[in-house]
């Protein structure tokens, strides 16, 4: 049994102002479920069954906001440190 749920952890790496970008996962398809991650600072969501394609879409879209970061000068994720 895990400690916390994904939209535990959302908040809690929000609650830290950190910007990593998070992707929800979860098996119930209904749209107040995946709101309740995007509300708690997610910043997608996969549904499950998850697809490859579903997984390299997300993962090409971390590289991108992680890129524009280092441009910024953020490269730590955390708002305001750099």
């Amino acid at each position: 049994m895990p400690l916390m749920t994904g939209v535990e952890v959302a908040r809690a790496v929000r609650a830290h102002r950190i910007e990593t970008y998070i992707v929800g996962c979860t098996g119930n398809a209904l749209r107040e479920d995946q709101d309740e991650y995007l509300s708690a600072g997610a910043d997608d969501i996969i549904p499950k069954p998850v697809s490859g394609n579903a997984i390299a879409k997300r993962l090409a879209e971390a590289r991108r906001r992680r890129r524009e970061m280092m441009q910024q000068g953020r490269a730590g994720g955390v708002q305001g440190a750099g």
